[in-house]
Formats: structure tokens, C-alpha cells, sequence
């Protein structure tokens, strides 16, 4: 079932998912929380625009596919469209502790400066 990922798309933005600053892009307060709840069953074409605006994003960034309960075969185009179980990985990021983002933060310069990371082949 295809399904709004404006929550996540924040959090991936580093912004705080909230009803309020949605209606700051000209979004109505009651659409905005059932985005923000993954609630909304549809939305306005206008609406989807404002969005895209303020979030700066295309409009297929607001959309995924929960393949839970389909079968979508290999190749299909579509299958770029399910939603991963850590697509956002600033959620993971924070909830971790000060200890674990540092050793995080030297291995992503590790990586960025294409060093071998230890106990890795």
C-alpha cells in the first residue's frame, strides 16, 4: 500500500515533525496532522505543491510502498519505491549515546577519506 512519508522526510531534514510547521507552509492543521501521523489517505495536488516547497523535496520524496502485504516482483518499478526499515538513519542517529555518534562520526570520515576501517576486509 502506497503511504505519505512526510514524518520521516523531516526527520531526515532534521526537522521537527510537527502539525504546526507544516501549517506554516499553507498546509490546513487537520491535513497536516494526519501527514504527520501517517494518517492521510490522500492530498490536495496544491497541498502535495506547498509541501514541496517547504520541505524542498520532489513530490515522489512524500510518497513509499509498505510491501508488507504485497508482492512486488523483482525489476518492477516500483520495488525503489518500498520503504526501508532504516531509510531515515537520522532516527537511528539520535538515539544513540555520545560514545556511539563519536565512534559513528570517525568511521564516516574513515569511510569519506576511503580508509580501511578496522576488522573490515
Amino acid at each position: 500500500m502506497m503511504k505519505f512519508t512526510v514524518r520521516e522526510l523531516m526527520i531526515q531534514k532534521g526537522l521537527k515533525p510537527s502539525a504546526r510547521r507544516l501549517t506554516r507552509a499553507g498546509i490546513g492543521y487537520e491535513t497536516a496532522r494526519k501527514l504527520i501521523d501517517n494518517r492521510a489517505k490522500s492530498i490536495k495536488l496544491e497541498d502535495m505543491t506547498k509541501l514541496c516547497f517547504y520541505l524542498k523535496c520532489t513530490p515522489r520524496e512524500l510518497f513509499g510502498i509498505d510491501a508488507s502485504n504485497l508482492e512486488i516482483q523483482e525489476g518492477h518499478p516500483l520495488e525503489e519505491w518500498i520503504i526501508k526499515d532504516i531509510a531515515y538513519p537520522v532516527q537511528e542517529l539520535m538515539t544513540m549515546t555520545p560514545m556511539e555518534l563519536k565512534l559513528t562520526q570517525e568511521y564516516i570520515r574513515k569511510i569519506r577519506n576511503k580508509e580501511e576501517l578496522q576488522g573490515e576486509e
